[in-house]
């Protein structure tokens, strides 16, 4: 029965396996460095969202400041007929009274420009007498766009400079007047002062890099933040064609701005009554670039990562083959091992036991010479084979050069099973434990039988010649010797 323990099977090395550990630390990168870049490029979604909200809730004030201006040209333009002024002398409302009215209610609104009623040919048919109020408005754009409308609406045209207010731009919020026929009768304006409606724009806090626009539903340019004095009454519809529908009550998009040049993200709200948006383009690059830096930074980290996952993978790989080389170099000892131990078994017994003598494990050799089987030996005491051939105190310097550390050599007779004797040259080795002591003992046992018999029959041969001596006083060899000695 082999000493040793169970063989240990080396398969031979395939790519695929070789490869293994390689593979894992390539999926487990892959999908670090996927997962950082999703999270990152949601890190980036986030952050524009936030630019996108803060946006839209700058158009919604600005638009709300804008409006408060627009509602009182409308409460005035309420107060106004909506047919025209009648010339005659005696009427109840005369272009006299009617332009004294209008210019307490200028006066009573400090946004407020001037108010003017013009004709179906255009000319001025009561004013408030504002600096620079032109005395016709034939060819101006708010005049000729309500003339071709089909229905009574407010709009706010193309800011215009006024003359007499120093070039000063103002802004034309009108009105289309009907016929009692419904057709075109004129238009009641109210002009708004555009450094007045400027100045509510410039009560927001906005950040660095931020424009604010209001544009009327045409996208001409009304009013901005920053002012650019060309940019005034500008149409931006090819600049922003297809990006702003203004059908909608509000929405986002990019674009660079036809002002500056700067692409900005912007965010725009259409009021539902008043046909005004306002626009609030932000910058997206000081966001872009903070999160490009956390993005560095994290991508820093990751990449570490994957260093590191990398680094374990050809750690592990180098582990694994080394392991097969090393479970091969032990697979090739066990090999020698078993050759030894094959041929040992052929002529050598072996038995290892305890310290009290307490069979352990055998081989076939000494089960063929004991002529027991190994579970019949196994946990079984040597002492069960002793023939009894020695005394105490033998068996005692045995245990005392054992316990001792020693190696004990000698010869022991042993029972086998069937009854008869046999002599075994013996070698005993202690195998010290974790304290440096014995704790087992490995017998080396060969089979001297016939020599121990041949050197029995060689003594029992010995001593009957002896003994024949000893009875013959006169050997016959002795007298031949005599008989032939030369005489004198």
């Amino acid at each position: 029965m082999p000493l040793h323990p169970d063989r240990v099977s080396a398969q031979p090395l395939s790519f695929w396996k070789a490869a293994r550990p390689y593979a894992a630390a390539a999926l487990a990168c892959v999908v670090l460095l996927g997962a950082t870049v999703a999270l990152e490029w949601q890190a980036r979604d986030a952050a524009l969202a936030r630019l996108e909200s803060e946006g839209a809730h700058l158009a919604t004030a600005a638009l709300q400041q804008s409006l408060e201006a627009i509602r009182q040209a409308e409460l005035v333009m309420d107060l106004l007929p909506r047919e025209p002024v009648p010339a005659e002398t005696g009427a109840v409302l005369t272009p006299a009274t009617l332009r004294d009215a209008l210019r307490a209610r200028a006066r009573a609104q400090p946004a407020l420009h001037g108010i003017a009623v013009y004709g179906a040919e255009g000319p001025l048919s009561a004013g408030s007498g504002a600096p620079g109020e032109p005395v016709s408005a034939r060819g101006l754009d708010f005049f000729e766009t309500q003339r071709d409308a089909s229905a009574d609406m407010l709009r706010v045209g193309a800011p215009f400079r006024a003359p007499r207010l120093g070039g000063a731009w103002v802004l034309p919020v009108s009105r289309r007047l009907q016929a009692p026929d419904g057709g075109f009768a004129g238009v009641a304006t109210v002009t708004l002062r555009l450094d007045a409606l400027t100045g509510q724009l410039n009560r927001l806090r906005l950040p660095s890099g931020a424009v604010l626009e209001l544009l009327n539903p045409e996208a001409m340019l009304l009013a901005r933040r920053p002012h650019v004095e060309d940019a005034v009454g500008a149409s931006l519809h090819s600049a922003f064609a297809g990006k702003v529908p203004f059908a909608r009550a509000g929405g986002v998009f990019t674009a660079p701005s036809p002002v500056d040049g700067v692409e900005r993200l912007y965010s725009f709200v259409r009021d539902a009554r008043y046909p005004v948006v306002a626009l609030v383009g932000l910058p997206a690059e000081p966001v872009l670039a903070v999160w490009r830096a956390e993005a560095m930074q994290h991508g820093a980290i990751a990449v570490a990562l994957v260093l590191l996952v990398a680094g374990a993978g050809w750690r592990n790989a180098r582990l694994e083959r080394e392991q097969w080389r090393l479970a091969r170099t032990l697979q090739r000892s066990l090999e020698k091992r078993e050759a030894l131990e094959h041929a040992l078994d052929e002529h050598v017994a072996m038995d290892l036991s305890d310290l009290d003598g307490t069979v352990l494990r055998v081989n076939q050799r000494f089960c063929a010479l004991s002529q027991y089987a190994p579970a019949e030996l196994i946990g079984q005491n040597l002492r069960t084979l002793d023939a009894g051939a020695h005394s105490a105190g033998f068996h005692q310097a045995m245990r005392h050069t054992l316990r001792s550390g020693g190696v004990w050599k000698g010869e022991l007779r042993y029972r086998a099973k069937d009854g008869s004797l046999h002599w075994l040259d013996t070698t005993m080795l202690p195998f010290p434990g974790d304290a440096g002591e014995p704790q087992r003992y490995l017998a080396l046992r060969t089979d001297v039988t016939a020599r121990k018999q041949l050197e029995a029959e060689l003594l029992q041969a010995r001593q009957a010649q002896a003994a024949s001596r000893r009875s013959d006083p006169w050997p016959a060899d002795a007298d031949t010797t005599a008989e032939d000695a030369p005489r004198d």
